[in-house]
């Protein structure tokens, strides 16, 4: 009896010591409690332990904190050095290939001068100007025709013209009186727009155009205006006594001569006669050679 109320009271005292004890050691061995009380001071000292050792220091738990982003900052530094390695192994770009130059045709000499001729030709056609306004007069078939077309509606040409053939053979005076009024004023207003279309250049660029003209002319170039311009503004030179008296024979000899001779012996004779003039006779023309060089150098300071 008395013992086993020593083993309750002992039981009690050893329940007292373990209730200070964390709840990981009294759970672990209750028995071994009961019947080893001197296990008791060294599951104390061990808890002890244990708990010092879970418990952290505020710097170690930072240190553990900053782990993972120190880990994560390495893995991308990491996968920035590869992207970047990546980068540098790329192949560079094929360069695109420049089309071959073509090799340059060695030209004979004939195949040289062409080409020489023909910027020649380009450059002379810039100084010939383009065509000008046609100036000629018309007369006054022309302009009865131009009216008369210009009114029909009919789709055949040959009844049209035939008609219009009719009816200028119809014409009274006074209609040809009108018609040819109506020439005139036509003609002048022709004239006018010649000399308006010449006087857009200078007298020096229409003499270079009709010395482009004559040459291009002469070196028989197609689709070209070859006509020579008229400047009004052109002093016109004066004449020697033997052009005054040419004019004057010319009259009077080529009509009378037989037909079929032409202006060539015209000229012949006329040269003839000159050579067999006196000097008396030839004061007249020499007067009219003067007063010609007169006017040419009066026009001539007045366009200065």
């Amino acid at each position: 009896m008395v013992h086993s109320v020593g083993r309750v009271i002992r039981g009690l005292a050893i329940y007292r010591s373990a209730s200070s004890l964390p709840s990981n050691v009294r759970t672990v061995c209750p028995r071994v409690l009961a019947y080893r009380p001197n296990v008791l001071p060294l599951a104390a000292s061990y808890s002890t332990k244990t708990v010092t050792a879970t418990k952290k220091s505020p710097a170690t738990k930072k240190a553990t904190e900053a782990a993972p982003a120190a880990a994560e900052k390495t893995k991308s530094t990491k996968a920035n050095a590869k992207t970047k390695a990546k980068a540098v192994v790329e192949k560079p770009k094929v360069a695109e290939k420049k089309p071959a130059t073509p090799r340059k045709k060695i030209l004979t000499d004939e195949e040289k001068l062409q080409n020489k001729l023909q910027n020649r030709i380009k450059d002379v056609k810039k100084i010939a100007l383009p065509k000008a306004p046609s100036r000629r007069a018309l007369g006054a078939w022309a302009v009865f025709v131009a009216d008369e077309v210009r009114g029909s509606n009919s789709t055949n040409p040959a009844d049209s013209f035939g008609k219009i053939r009719e009816k200028f053979s119809a014409l009274t005076d006074s209609q040809l009186a009108d018609l040819e009024a109506k020439r005139e004023r036509i003609n002048k207003e022709r004239e006018v727009a010649y000399d308006q279309w010449i006087e857009q250049y200078t007298v020096q660029e229409i003499a270079d155009a009709n010395n482009a003209r004559r040459w291009l002319k002469k070196m028989e170039v197609a689709r070209v205006d070859t006509s020579p311009l008229t400047d009004h503004r052109k002093v016109k030179r004066a004449s020697a006594a033997y052009a005054f008296f040419i004019q004057e024979q010319l009259k009077a000899v080529v009509p009378n001569q037989a037909p079929g001779s032409g202006m060539k012996e015209g000229m012949k004779e006329a040269s003839l006669r000159w050579k067999s003039l006196s000097d008396i006779e030839k004061k007249p023309y020499l007067d009219m050679e003067a007063a010609d060089k007169k006017r040419y150098a009066g026009e001539k300071e007045a366009q200065a």
